[in-house]
């Protein structure tokens, strides 16, 4: 989030500290409530959009850092284009993208993002990731649990107290490899549910900064915001995917087959049983919003009221001519 405690940038000019009151993202400037009287009626700043700089400290810093100037050229950037993504200054437009077909006015491109599909969309995607890791997460939880049961023991228990004296040896052995097995799956879930609840993180993290640059940002800002965090939106998705896909998110279950020569024990057995590991699938939790992703820009063909024509050649037709 943005720096705490801002002073009012103006007054600091002048060797004064005063406490700053609102933000304007366009002049990239904190201003006093003196100052903020004087931004508002100046030719220059008159139509500047300020917010509060309690808002402005609640932004995420990847917005708070969005340069309104060209780092090339040190130029305001007015223009956006869409083959490369990108803002542009004027420079820019004459320099590296004098062959893109595609560039339109920044504030025409930001205007409206916050109520656009895209914006929608990528909320409801994050929103629904974040819902399906916390599903796996408890199902993970649920699975820990089911495997800390008592059922094998007091199984074991049982079947130990009809053969107690020739059953110490080998009841030792199988409860010491239950054990063994028991803790090494419940640190694979546990490494499962760490791993899965640092990714619901990131993707809270995208919806708190999105719900705050919803909020508070300017369109600029949201604009170039939105195009970071469908990418990481992205990546997730795919991670998400891969995790549920691999064998180690299989739901583990111990159990024991105990040995039908048991009534013969003295004789014949020489192990108490074999722990074997089940792994059922876990449940297929289906991204609703995967990879529907609106796009910010949507190139539109020219109207045909918009085409102007230009003349190539001319000619006379001779008067009288009836074959033309």
């Amino acid at each position: 989030m943005a720096t705490a405690e801002p002073s009012c940038d103006i007054c600091l000019k002048l060797h004064v500290t005063k406490s700053a009151s609102v933000w304007c993202s366009e002049s990239k400037e904190a201003t006093c409530e003196d100052c903020k009287q004087r931004h508002r009626i100046q030719k220059a700043t008159k139509n500047h959009e300020t917010i509060p700089i309690e808002d402005y400290q609640e932004l995420p810093l990847y917005i708070t850092n969005i340069k309104l100037e060209c780092e090339d050229h040190n130029q305001k950037l007015d223009f956006y284009c869409s083959f490369h993504s990108e803002p542009c200054c004027t420079r820019c437009v004459s320099e590296k993208h004098k062959d893109c077909r595609e560039i339109k006015p920044l504030p025409e491109v930001a205007d409206g993002v916050k109520s656009s599909a895209a914006l929608s969309d990528l909320q409801d995607r994050v929103s629904d990731m974040s819902q399906v890791i916390g599903q796996l997460i408890q199902e993970k939880i649920d699975n820990k649990s089911n495997l800390q049961s008592t059922t094998i023991i007091d199984e074991v228990e049982h079947v130990r107290k009809a053969v107690n004296k020739h059953l110490d040896t080998i009841q030792d052995e199988m409860l010491t490899n239950h054990g063994d097995n028991d803790r090494q799956q419940i640190d694979n879930i546990d490494c499962l549910v760490d791993k899965l609840s640092e990714m619901k993180t990131n993707v809270d993290e995208i919806a708190n900064a999105l719900e705050k640059t919803k909020q508070h940002a300017s369109n600029f800002q949201t604009f170039l915001g939105i195009n970071k965090w469908i990418r990481e939106i992205e990546n997730h998705e795919m991670e998400l995917r891969s995790a549920q896909n691999d064998q180690s998110m299989a739901n583990v279950d111990i159990q024991i087959r105990i040995n039908p020569l048991l009534s013969k024990i003295e004789r014949d057995v020489s192990e108490f049983g074999k722990l074997e590991i089940y792994n059922s699938p876990p449940k297929k939790l289906v991204l609703r919003k995967e990879k529907q992703g609106q796009q910010l820009l949507i190139p539109s063909s020219p109207s045909i009221r918009r085409i102007q024509l230009s003349t190539i050649r001319s000619f006379d037709i001779p008067k009288g001519s009836q074959n033309v």
